[in-house]
């Protein structure tokens, strides 16, 4: 509700040539959102949305936290298809 009426197009950054790569280094995923936010709009010059996502376990003490490596082996970033093998 709050867009409409305003001209917006939107747009897969996926199909963008040359994306920069933005390492998640933050301790959430906000930190790490909000950096590929940033680092994207300054490789594109508009606005952009990020999405990410953490994982946390309600059983697991603080330090066990998977949190925003859950998508790593090790220290290996895994793909989606990589990830649903393992």
């Amino acid at each position: 509700k709050m867009l409409s009426g305003l001209y917006m197009q939107l747009r897969d950054l996926c199909s963008s040539k040359h994306l920069p790569i933005v390492e998640e280094i933050g301790s959430s995923p906000l930190d790490n959102v909000r950096a590929k936010a940033e680092t994207y709009y300054r490789f594109i010059g508009r606005p952009t949305f990020a999405c990410d996502s953490g994982l946390f376990v309600e059983e697991l003490d603080s330090e066990l936290q998977p949190r925003v490596k859950f998508r790593r082996l090790g220290d290996k970033p895994l793909n989606d298809e990589e990830m649903i093998n393992h």
